[in-house]
């Protein structure tokens, strides 16, 4: 597997040889986390002239050799992944290695490095990059809520959960487990927002908080954890009740510590009446 500066030195060969590629950019998890593993992609931006050309005629794609797989802007119907002014051509190679490259043309430069301020620039053939601050996390850091976003999360917890009683009433344990998992991002969002609350809203997690039992007691991450469930009526009651446990301990840390409305009044109502359906059910 080619390491990471082989990698690099690969990639801006490619850019140096076409005249069209003015400015290559790295971005996510490469540039923002200090602890580099192979399973990263390398996200990269091509800043280019005759942008059309590049996305139309593709012949200069085959400097990236013969990729075990490729995915593109073409293919993102199902899950739509197309942006204005930027074509992207995913790669993963028989190495193990994958690029992701978005390809966009050189005017929307400075507006795409204000939009993301974590990046590093790679190479600049017209010395057109003005940052004397350097990369910046700030973009991808847990942020500090809004009164608004954080009552929207609490209440979309509670309005959302007797949809999954619902579900396991009548037997579509699919529907409860997709209302399920809906909510748990909500909680998700709140362990967060704790973690900012205790250790500042400029800490970085990782794309899918796999970090937060750094941050969080052992026993609560392990709340966390048991809300991921089989399709079992019981494992899907005791996960629901499990983040309405987490939604009120939370909910209230976090509105303490911001001088918020928790929005957790109708917390005891709503679980007695989620008792009584799951004694019928």
């Amino acid at each position: 597997m080619r390491n990471y500066s082989e990698m690099i030195e690969w990639i801006l060969s490619i850019a140096r040889k076409d005249d069209r590629v003015r400015t290559v950019v790295m971005n996510g998890s490469r540039v923002i986390n200090a602890q580099k593993d192979e399973f990263q992609d390398y996200d990269i931006v091509f800043f280019v002239e005759e942008y059309t050309s590049m996305i139309d005629n593709r012949e200069w794609l085959k400097a990236f050799g013969n990729p075990m797989m490729m995915h593109t802007s073409d293919d993102m119907i199902f899950h739509p992944g197309k942006m204005d002014d930027g074509f992207m051509f995913q790669m993963l190679f028989y190495d193990k290695n994958r690029i992701d490259l978005l390809i966009r043309p050189l005017y929307v430069l400075e507006a795409h490095l204000k939009e993301d301020a974590c990046h590093k620039v790679l190479l600049d053939k017209d010395s057109l990059y003005r940052n004397p601050h350097g990369p910046s996390n700030a973009h991808f850091s847990i942020g500090k809520p809004s009164y608004e976003l954080f009552k929207s999360c609490v209440r979309e917890i509670l309005w959302v959960s007797p949809y999954i009683a619902k579900g396991l009433c009548r037997g579509e344990r699919l529907y409860a487990l997709e209302h399920l998992g809906h909510i748990r991002e909500n909680a998700k969002a709140l362990l967060r927002w704790y973690v900012g609350c205790t250790y500042g809203f400029e800490t970085v997690l990782n794309k899918a908080s796999d970090d937060l039992p750094l941050y969080l007691d052992t026993p609560t991450w392990k709340s966390f954890l048991s809300t991921y469930v089989l399709p079992e009526k019981r494992s899907i009651w005791q996960a629901l009740f499990e983040i309405l446990k987490l939604t009120e301990t939370y909910g209230a840390s976090i509105a303490k510590q911001l001088n918020y409305n928790d929005n957790i009044d109708a917390l005891e109502a709503l679980k007695h009446y989620l008792e009584e359906l799951k004694s019928k059910c």
